[in-house]
């Protein structure tokens, strides 16, 4: 779709002279407003107004931002018919086009227009742009994203722009070309397949891009996820509630008819990433396991030193099998209520006066781990 000449009236102005000793002309109004049906039945929406600003922008530093009186018969901005100098444009929060303009005092058209201000004429100012239209079911017709500014001209008669080669007319009650799906297909079928095809890659690339950024998003939560559930969850549930979100996130996407020559390269990658999502499963649960082993090694560290047959138990090796801290706790007072016991019995078979204490401890310790089965330390 090739881009037209547009032309829009935006409001009236009321020239305001700057005093200066220079004595120049300065006027200041709305240029143009943003997400607003005008009198031609047209729409700009704002991005596309914000956009042309800061193009026009170029021209402004350059000093090549000229208007002329009445809108030129071709289009086009010529230096001997310039009347103003556009020295600032700029978009408010209202979207309006809020610009200011400087009268070429001194040119021949510049001396026309300062003439008219002196006497107190009043007059517009019309936008002059280019870019692609397209028309809604509605009627409503929206300015496209290619749309740029090419000059504003000072105007009279608002509603008469002039002739212009295909121009897009300035009447109220001119309409738009009608560009609808049908007169395209019958007028233009090969301009069709060509939009057709452009639109299935751009949806194509979007498809994907949807989709890799829905995994990438997906996975930076999971990471997440596994870090707390490692602190909080034994088993990890969190790992493969995340892995079933990814394939719920997909099925939408892989339904749509032109993602069907890419769901079987889709589902090796959520295969792949399972795979990976098992393997870090194996690896968090093989650290937890470690965790759990020297946490029981400090416990038991912790109840040895805290029993008065702490020695005897760690030579023993009865805990090395302990699964739990419970299971610890159970081991050593076991062992602990043996060695009172045996000691208990020692010291009532023992005659009292033939020894002394020092040689007594040694004779229970002795007979303790006869009894227990332990090697005897001389």
């Amino acid at each position: 779709m090739s881009k037209q000449l547009i032309i829009d009236f935006v409001s009236e102005i009321t020239p305001q002279l700057v005093e200066s000793k220079d004595g120049k002309y300065k006027f200041k109004g709305i240029f143009q407003r943003a997400d607003v049906k005008n009198g031609n039945g047209r729409i700009y929406p704002k991005k596309v107004l914000e956009k042309a600003v800061a193009k026009y922008q170029g021209l402004i530093r350059e000093g090549r931002a000229l208007g002329m009186i009445e809108h030129p018969a071709d289009g086009k901005t010529r230096l001997d018919e310039a009347a103003i100098k556009i020295t600032s444009l700029s978009m408010n929060d209202k979207g309006e086009v809020i610009g200011e303009a400087e009268v070429l005092v001194g040119t021949p058209k510049g001396d026309i227009l300062k003439n008219l201000i002196d006497n107190g004429v009043k007059f517009g100012i019309s936008s002059r742009g280019s870019g692609t239209l397209i028309k809604r079911a509605d009627g409503t017709v929206v300015v496209g994203e290619d749309y740029e500014f090419l000059a504003f001209d000072v105007v009279y008669d608002p509603s008469t722009p002039g002739a212009f080669p295909e121009p897009i007319k300035e009447s109220k009650e001119d309409k738009p070309m009608e560009l609808t799906l049908e007169t395209l297909k019958r007028d233009y079928p090969d301009l069709v397949e060509a939009i057709k095809k452009e639109a299935k890659e751009e949806l194509r690339q979007e498809f994907e891009e949807r989709v890799i950024e829905a995994i990438e998003q997906k996975s930076s939560k999971m990471r997440e996820e596994i870090k707390e559930e490692l602190l909080s969850d034994p088993d990890i549930a969190g790992a493969k509630v995340a892995v079933e979100g990814i394939i719920d996130i997909l099925k939408p996407f892989i339904s749509e008819g032109i993602a069907g020559e890419h769901v079987e390269e889709l589902k090796d990658r959520i295969k792949q990433l399972e795979e990976s999502l098992r393997k870090k499963d194996d690896e968090i649960k093989t650290l937890k396991e470690d965790v759990e082993r020297k946490e029981i090694a400090l416990y038991i560290e912790q109840k040895l030193s805290e029993s008065p047959y702490g020695n005897k138990i760690k030579e023993a090796g009865i805990l090395k099998e302990a699964k739990s801290k419970e299971q610890v706790d159970k081991l050593i007072q076991e062992f602990e209520e043996s060695i009172r016991k045996t000691i208990d019995e020692s010291n009532q078979g023992e005659p009292k006066g033939k020894s002394s204490v020092n040689e007594e401890k040694t004779v229970s310790v002795t007979t303790i781990y006869e009894k227990l089965g332990l090697p005897v330390r001389r």
